[in-house]
């Protein structure tokens, strides 16, 4: 191979590396500061749960890397194995420390749990909106 060739490659494996190591921090930063403070449990019987659903946590946008199941209790996060691999750890989200914040779409909502604001689907951040209350003239 020639010295270009050598070159570009050096290139692509550094990049790579430092890739890995930037998505790394973002996952594990975004992920085990909740984790942390909402260490994982076991979600009930009656939970229901979806895989491969797309959250955005702070700046991180996790497209289809979170699989998520909705109790009575808690919201379960976990992310996929690949950003487990990298570190990024499962969490369970009491629904007493998520607060809504703004109106809810048909199909995204975004809530705050302490510091970081989390942006999800609607189906699963449902239960932190408390229903509408009927008031009677």
């Amino acid at each position: 191979m020639t010295p270009l060739t050598w070159g570009i490659l050096a290139f692509c494996v550094i990049d790579a590396v430092i890739a890995f190591f930037v998505v790394r921090a973002l996952v594990k930063g975004a992920f085990n500061d909740m984790a942390r403070a909402h260490p994982a449990t076991d979600p009930l019987p009656d939970a229901v749960s979806k895989r491969f659903q797309s959250f955005q946590i702070g700046i991180v946008n996790l497209g289809l890397c979170v699989h998520v199941a909705v109790d009575d209790e808690c919201l379960h996060l976990t992310p996929i194995k690949l950003f487990r691999c990298i570190g990024a750890l499962p969490s369970s989200v009491p629904w007493s420390a998520v607060e809504p914040v703004g109106k809810p779409g048909k199909r995204r909502a975004k809530v705050k749990i302490g510091m970081t604001q989390l942006r999800g689907p609607a189906w699963a951040l449902s239960l932190a909106t408390p229903p509408p209350t009927e008031e009677t003239p």
